[in-house]
């Protein structure tokens, strides 16, 4: 067994220098001679992880033609090597689970929702639900079916039963078919070149199937600042063209940017949303998706580089009105500059 290095002593006590990690070293010379067999009862096991002497599985129900034997529940399972016992620590886990880098947690799906639940062989132990209502992903769909494309292709150059057949033909053959990514147009475009690519080696027992196909997620309505942007192109900046003004007293005339005390106005650049950067690669409505309801945070400065201070706004699901009475408003002054004050103007 490795053992870790002892840090050396200095005055009073303390320590040099850093521990360093152990090397190990693997006797690979009939290893599976030395396998020995966990006595853990019969089941249909998906995942397996080990943390601190704990060995954490995932099970199934065997299927039968039938469908699912009534009673029986995917479950999470643990074995305790020193104690040789096992414990079915949660019933009714979907889609197995996820051990910490550090082993000290376990994530897992139970009965559709999300918990956290500490790594350890107890049954006293309790799950705490992951609060998941505010985390968000975007998804470029081209971006990702280049990735999963390239995922393809690595996988089969690395672990193709005949590596000499790889390596006369299987760069040329991904070069072939990578030129078509920029006609995919869906996950089952990408699946049919995927399985076009892997058929050209001829090789029997290679599927491409599966994928996200259509949209699962609902729609995400794009939250606006009732506010114009305008890009500064040298500085690579975004500012505030213009900011409409609303009616508070009126629903659905709130003006986000317009409330009495908030610090900002006509010119001054938005430099980040929600801590996440604004710049000129970016839209600036890509960081409002998802925003609605939500009070946000924005990074405000007089200057592309100026120094930023932050004010909470709650953005609106629309801005036509704010628009609509910017309008009606410019008509009524022209009306009253033109008629010298003689004629109103009234909106109907």
């Amino acid at each position: 067994m490795p053992a870790a290095s002892k840090p050396k002593s200095g005055a009073k006590g303390k320590t040099k220098g850093k521990a360093k990690t152990p090397v190990v070293n693997i006797d690979f010379n009939g290893l599976i001679n030395r396998a020995v067999q966990v006595p853990v009862p019969a089941a249909n096991i998906m995942q397996v992880a080990e943390a601190k002497g704990v060995v954490y599985y995932a099970t199934m129900p065997v299927p039968v033609l039938g469908g699912a034997i009534p009673g029986e529940m995917p479950e999470l399972r643990a074995y305790d090597l020193a104690k040789r016992k096992a414990l079915t620590l949660a019933q009714g886990v979907g889609g197995g689970f996820a051990l910490s880098a550090d082993g000290s947690t376990l994530l897992y799906n139970f009965h559709g929702k999300w918990v956290l639940r500490p790594a350890t062989f107890s049954p006293a132990a309790k799950a705490k639900p992951l609060n998941t209502s505010h985390m968000q992903m975007q998804v470029v769909p081209r971006a990702e079916w280049a990735e999963i494309f390239n995922e393809a292709w690595r996988n089969v150059r690395d672990y193709f039963v005949n590596p000499e057949l790889i390596k006369a033909k299987w760069a040329a053959i991904g070069d072939r078919y990578r030129a078509l990514l920029p006609l995919v147009q869906t996950r089952e475009d990408l699946n049919f070149i995927m399985a076009n690519m892997i058929g050209s080696l001829g090789e029997s027992h290679m599927y491409i199937f599966g994928g996200d196909m259509g949209w699962k997620s609902p729609p995400q309505p794009t939250a606006g600042l009732g506010a114009e942007f305008a890009l500064n192109a040298r500085a690579g900046r975004y500012y505030l063209k213009r900011i409409y003004h609303g009616d508070n007293t009126v629903p659905g005339y709130y003006a986000p940017l317009a409330q009495p005390g908030l610090k900002v106005k006509q010119g001054d650049y938005v430099l980040a949303i929600n801590g996440k950067p604004l710049t000129a690669s970016i839209n600036p409505y890509e960081l409002l998706q998802g925003t609605l309801g939500q009070t946000i945070a924005l990074s405000i400065a007089s200057t592309p580089d100026g120094t930023p201070w932050t004010i909470l706004v709650k953005p609106v699901v629309n801005s036509g009105k704010l628009h609509l009475l910017h309008w009606i408003n410019n008509n009524r002054r022209e009306v009253n500059k033109l008629s010298d004050g003689k004629i109103g103007y009234v909106y109907l």
